[in-house]
């Protein structure tokens, strides 16, 4: 079966009116293989199934295509490109970003302010949303212009009328910046991590959140989540005056080795940049919810998320909620 579909594949690159049927019949096939590994009771064998199933997709939807379904995150409808690896996990019930997705909605809440630097989709932005409310904003940063059409489109399904975007990266001055696009845009970044394939790079408006605050008068803000691919020390770095005006603002920001060692850049020194802006530095579990705790000079760290928050937050006592022991 999988290779009558790859050949229907191909022949439906070629033969255009022939790709609704490929589309339809290849995700009808993998929805059926991945509920069998789901259910499949040995877990090296489940592993090793789900492992085929995600390379198998990188054939029935090329990273580069854009085939759009309907999927629901939090119980949030959006448009998602079934070509890109975390919109397929999604869709396909893998899961996404459970730790993260939990942190957002017990830490937010009823008026914050809350900044999305690498919405992607909107995601984030649209749970922060709901959870902001009428009396709450959210500012999303998306670059990638492809991706920035679909957080707006999402956006209006949702009628989201508390969101603002910008179509700009986030770093730690202000100007124009070059950004590498990815075939899986979750990867793409302002410089080059090596992982992935990158298809080009185009020119980007760069602004400081510092910069941002100011024109947008946000005296303060309540939730910072970062995802950059690399860059998330810059950011961080050009928000310094915000962080000092928001006493009660947690941050969370995924700073994975993968895409600082190719960069050149120092997990260690982000780390210990925030600790001396006054914040603790948690690690968020990929699996099982909790928060870890973490100590000067660790070196090699489990995990790749991480929260920020200071002590004296009034939402601190959630941090005990969450903490478990290394």
């Amino acid at each position: 079966m999988e290779f009558i579909l790859r050949s229907l594949i191909k022949i439906a690159g070629i033969f255009g009116f022939l790709m609704p049927v490929a589309i339809r019949l290849s995700k009808e096939y993998l929805q059926n293989k991945y509920k069998a590994a789901f259910l499949e009771k040995d877990p090296s064998i489940r592993e090793n199934q789900l492992r085929h199933l995600a390379s198998l997709r990188q054939t029935f939807h090329p990273p580069a295509e854009q085939w759009l379904v309907n999927i629901r995150v939090e119980d949030i409808p959006m448009k998602a490109n079934l070509c890109q690896q975390y919109c397929g996990d999604i869709y396909y019930g893998v899961g996404f970003e459970q730790g993260e997705l939990s942190i957002v909605n017990r830490f937010v809440q009823n008026g914050d302010v809350f900044l999305d630097v690498g919405a992607n989709i909107g995601i984030y932005t649209l749970l922060a949303s709901r959870l902001v409310g009428g009396n709450g904003r959210v500012h999303s940063f998306e670059p990638q212009s492809d991706v920035y059409d679909l957080l707006r489109s999402n956006i209006n399904l949702n009628q989201c009328l508390n969101v603002i975007t910008n179509p700009v990266a986030v770093g730690d001055q202000n100007g124009e910046t070059q950004i590498f696009i990815n075939a899986q845009n979750a990867l793409s970044s302002l410089g080059r991590t090596n992982r992935g394939v990158v298809l080009r790079s185009q020119k980007v408006p760069l602004v400081t959140l510092d910069e941002y605050a100011g024109s947008m008068e946000i005296p303060k803000a309540d939730f910072l989540k970062i995802d950059v691919e690399g860059f998330e020390g810059h950011v961080l770095r050009g928000a310094a005056g915000l962080l000092d005006a928001s006493p009660n603002l947690v941050v969370m920001s995924e700073l994975a080795k993968k895409n600082f060692a190719p960069l050149g850049f120092s997990i260690e020194e982000t780390l210990n940049w925030m600790r001396v802006q006054g914040f603790e530095v948690w690690m968020i579990g990929e699996q099982d919810l909790k928060l870890y705790p973490t100590r000067t000079g660790m070196g090699d760290y489990p995990y790749q998320n991480f929260l920020f928050i200071r002590p004296g937050n009034s939402r601190y006592p959630l941090v005990r909620e969450y903490s478990a022991a290394l």
